[in-house]
């Protein structure tokens, strides 16, 4: 039920190598038919194909859904739109030691110093259970630090999210792997902000010293 629903109902490369296959098959199958079904197969083939089409762009599901909040999070990051990012935040935020108030500061000092930007997604799997869903994708992204040139780095990250109020919202970002490096905990992407590069000593003291050993989130994901 799942593949259907992906094949019929969000995927259009999917759907697109199911309609060469039936078009296919029919234009083969014609050579044997005869009169009425002769005449009218290819066109009723394609009429088929154009109504899949059709209902795929018009039906909104849950996983569509959730794509679409991604997007809108990641248009805010390059637009460095922080209450944009904040719409996108769940109130139940809880990952990596920090909640909802500080993932949202941690975003936003961090664009102080670097802008994302330019972001292309190669893997957007969404799991849905009821009211949460688990979402792995690996993304590329042009970075630029400290008005540096940009470099591109790809990244793969684990999002939690929760329906709240109909609408869905992140309440877990986990960074796994970033430029084939595995990661562990958001705190390891701090020292782009200061160097550029990864240096977790320094970001771990720049970050208690800017909010406290008890905010700190320096606190390994398992």
């Amino acid at each position: 039920m799942d593949f259907l629903q992906r094949l019929f109902l969000e995927s259009p490369l999917y759907l697109a190598a199911f309609s060469f296959l039936l078009l296919a098959a029919v234009l083969f199958a014609r050579r044997w038919l005869t009169g009425a079904a002769a005449r009218w197969s290819l066109p009723a083939v394609l009429g088929l194909i154009a109504i899949l089409f059709i209902v795929q762009q018009t039906v909104v599901t849950e996983r569509k859904r959730i794509q679409a909040t991604l997007d809108e999070f990641v248009a805010a990051i390059a637009a460095q739109d922080m209450n944009g990012v904040a719409t996108t935040i769940g109130e139940g935020y809880d990952s990596d030691n920090m909640d909802r108030e500080m993932i949202i500061e941690f975003i936003r000092t961090s664009l102080e110093s670097i802008n994302v930007y330019d972001t292309r997604f190669s893997r957007r799997d969404v799991t849905v259970d009821g009211d949460r869903a688990d979402m792995i994708i690996v993304a590329w992204a042009t970075v630029r630090i400290r008005g540096g040139a940009g470099e591109y780095h790809q990244g793969q990250w684990r999002i939690a999210w929760v329906r709240e109020g109909g609408e869905w919202k992140i309440t877990a970002l986990r960074p796994l792997v970033i430029d084939t490096a595995p990661i562990t905990g958001m705190y390891q992407l701090r020292p782009y902000r200061y160097k550029g590069r990864l240096n977790t000593n320094a970001a771990q003291g720049r970050w208690r010293d800017a909010h406290g050993a008890r905010s700190s989130p320096l606190v390994r994901i398992t």
